[in-house]
């Protein structure tokens, strides 16, 4: 089992007018992966973003628009097998 996180700190945003100024919160994004393996074979099963936090892409520069979207929540797994 592997439960990691990224923490982002707090960052600075415009609204679309780009003269009021925005303050986006620290946030952390856990992750889990839980992996088995027997002989010739693996398999592992994971989840980013595991409490579905909205992450914000923040721009350095005026885009034309606010932040961006990031991904969601995110299922995923793995299977291997050796020969």
């Amino acid at each position: 089992v592997n439960l990691n996180a990224t923490y982002i700190s707090e960052r600075i945003s415009y609204d679309m007018d780009m003269t009021t100024r925005k303050t986006i919160g620290p946030q952390i994004y856990p992750n889990l992966f839980v992996h088995y393996e027997k002989e010739n074979y693996s398999v592992g099963f994971g989840i980013r973003n595991l409490f579905d936090n909205k992450y914000a892409f923040v721009q350095p520069y005026d885009g034309g628009v606010r932040e961006l979207p990031g991904k969601g929540r995110e299922f995923f797994a793995k299977f291997t097998y050796t020969f």
